[in-house]
């Protein structure tokens, strides 16, 4: 229940009249109060029945509030409102009347039954209808019309919705200047038949949406006066949720449909209707809510196609978040920085580093802004997720070498340091991760570079930009394992928390140092190691993933004369064995037990090369590889035997 604090002052006198009466009794007493009164931004006179409860305001019978001001008009100009209904224990019920007015006066006024006549002119809003138990129910409508010397010059807005306690039904109508929209719901809410957009200067719709209980299946609009049907959902087969017809639901539908020129359908036309009676009936809503309890908000509702977030994606979208934001926070830093600007025109190399962060915020921020916000917009579960990324990076996945536009300059391309080609092939989340973690890096990686630039030989403040750095590469870090753990079993969660330790380490030995300039070359190398354990963090982060994908490429339909029937068989056990059971468990016992910051790079890129051999050898001849190992198991052996086995030809 609402309190309105206005009223202590009145409340007070009362409950000090009623302070001996049992309490019972007390709550059930019905009060009437009249005189100012605010509710939101509202502030007038009001005249209404109330009761108290636990100490809240419980509104309770008639209920009128409203607001002119005849000093203000005659001044220059004025709004009013008015609020006239019923409330049946703090529910609006009944009939209601809501209206909105802006107006001034003319200067001419007349007399007329011995009372002064001031015309106005301007705006008055006005809604009606029945309510139940704060829903609308039954015909409502609302008006929207130009006065013009306190006549009805012109109808700006209309529309007239059923509803059956807060649920549209059946046929409605919008009108805006010469715009008419005309469509119909089922008992259960959900849009059905043709929505048709008419216009009186045209012939016919010029845009008519048909749905099928709920779902849109296609879009027919006028093209130079000849029709043009735009197929939406013809056919689903994936599980649909029920949505309001919101900004939400078109973003969802732009996104998955991808139809070249329909941006223009989904922001203008019927749904900018849409959107102007929404913004009407929230100003009612607004009003109601604050007073008592209301649900108002007309729920126009519709079906998509939904593709629910598992628990693993929601982590990597907020990972992906993450990396996101502080990337673009380095890229706007720089690409905003004038000092940066001015210093490009005579510095190569200053010119350079600018194009670098100019080209990682194309190829990597933009793309990764669209898919961060939809996230945001809770509009990810309706879209496979391939689709996404696809649409987001239309020339396909980035690549780790980044090409520049700048031809003048001596080096035309960029690519972080130790850094190994991305997969190509895949379009999930996984690679999306793998692609913020890099452009975050580059960044940071170039942030290193032009903040040394731009401290003007002032090693106070490079140590400063380089700890702000190590500060973001550890956040980075923590948040990239905190992103994995989830996916990993015990060993595997242990290997990354020693990487967290590790750097941890690290920082805690730097903060121990007090020479500034021992301080500044072990702040670039703990940098190093940073960014060298987040490359480590990734690739034992992968292991699960490439075990499930080897595990996948070493099948082969094999005859069974018992079922007589083909099943998956594991082919070369033994090679798969002894990735599975000896390499593995030596990569994770090795980042868990021997890691420093000299070998994390060494260990993440063996983890990358491992896993690509053992696909390179999946369609190699190794029958001598697979009988040597047989006879060992010592996983440095292994490892020997397997990355050294010849390709091409088994010797």
């Amino acid at each position: 229940m609402k309190q309105f604090y206005h009223l202590w002052f009145l409340l007070g006198v009362i409950v000090t009249g009623l302070f001996c009466l049992p309490s019972t009794i007390y709550a059930q007493e019905k009060l009437h109060y009249k005189g100012s009164f605010e509710v939101g931004s509202y502030k007038g006179n009001a005249d209404f029945d109330f009761r108290i409860k636990n100490n809240d305001t419980v509104f309770d019978g008639d209920f009128v509030m409203q607001r002119s001001s005849l000093e203000a008009l005659l001044e220059k100009e004025d709004y009013s409102f008015l609020f006239k209904g019923n409330f049946q224990n703090n529910y609006p019920t009944g009939e209601w009347v809501i209206q909105f007015g802006e107006f001034i006066s003319a200067k001419e006024t007349e007399v007329i039954d011995y009372a002064y006549r001031v015309a106005i002119s301007g705006t008055q809003e006005e809604a009606k209808g029945n309510i139940v138990k704060g829903k609308p129910d039954g015909k409502w409508s609302y008006e929207v019309n130009k006065i013009q010397d306190s006549e009805i010059a012109e109808t700006l807005f209309k529309s007239s919705i059923d509803f059956d306690k807060g649920i549209p039904q059946g046929s409605f109508s919008i009108e805006h200047g010469t715009r008419t929209l005309v469509g119909r719901f089922l008992r259960n809410g959900l849009a059905h038949d043709e929505w048709s957009l008419y216009d009186s200067e045209e012939f016919g719709a010029s845009e008519s949406w048909f749905f099928d209980d709920g779902v849109l299946r296609s879009i027919q609009t006028q093209v130079n006066g000849k029709p043009r049907s735009i197929p939406i959902f013809n056919t689903i087969t994936t599980p649909t949720k029920t949505v309001n017809l919101d900004k939400r639901y078109l973003e969802a539908l732009q996104l998955q449909k991808a139809i070249g020129d329909t941006t223009s359908i989904f922001r203008e036309g019927m749904t900018n209707l849409l959107d102007e009676n929404m913004g009407y009936y929230k100003k009612i809503d607004t009003v109601l809510s604050n007073l008592g309890e209301a649900e108002f908000l007309p729920e126009f509702m519709v079906k998509l196609p939904f593709y629910p977030l598992d628990k693993a994606e929601k982590i990597q979208l907020d990972s992906i978040r993450t990396l996101f934001k502080s990337a673009m926070i380095t890229s706007d830093s720089f690409l905003d920085n004038s000092q940066l600007n001015i210093l490009k025109l005579s510095d190569k190399e200053a010119r350079y580093l600018y194009n670098v962060v100019a080209a990682i915020t194309e190829t990597y921020l933009s793309p990764l802004k669209k898919i961060n916000t939809y996230y945001e917009h809770d509009i990810l579960e309706f879209v496979p997720r391939a689709h996404v990324i696809n649409t987001s990076w239309l020339n396909g996945p980035p690549a780790a070498t980044i090409e520049l536009n700048d031809t003048t300059l001596e080096k035309t391309s960029f690519r972080l340091p130790e850094t190994k080609d991305f997969n190509t092939t895949t379009n999930n989340l996984t690679a999306v991760l793998q692609w913020s973690a890099y452009a975050k890096n580059s960044l940071d990686y170039v942030k290193g570079i032009l903040n040394e630039k731009l401290t003007k030989d002032k090693r106070e403040q490079e140590l400063i930009a380089l700890e702000e750095l190590l500060i973001s590469q550890n956040q980075t870090l923590i948040g990239t394992i905190d992103s994995l753990n989830s996916l990993q079993n015990l060993a595997g969660r242990k290997a990354l928390d020693n990487i967290r330790d590790v750097a941890n380490l690290g920082l805690s030995s730097y903060a121990g140092e007090n020479n500034v300039k021992l301080k500044l070359n072990n702040a670039k190398e703990l940098s190093s190691c940073i960014r060298q354990l987040q490359t480590l963090a990734i690739a034992v982060g992968s292991l699960p993933a490439q075990s499930k994908k080897i595990e996948t490429e070493y099948q082969d339909r094999i005859w069974n004369p018992f079922m007589a029937n083909l099943m998956n068989e594991e082919v070369k056990k033994r090679i798969t064995t002894a990735y599975r059971r000896v390499i593995v468990p030596y990569f994770l016992n090795e980042t868990q037990e021997n890691l420093d910051c000299k070998n994390a790079y060494e260990l993440g890129g063996l983890i990358a090369k491992t896993h690509e051999q053992m696909l390179r050898l999946r369609k190699e001849e190794t029958g001598k590889l697979e009988r040597k190992l047989k006879r060992t198991t010592d996983p440095k052996l292994v490892l020997d035997l397997l990355m050294n086995h010849p390709i091409g030809k088994d010797k």
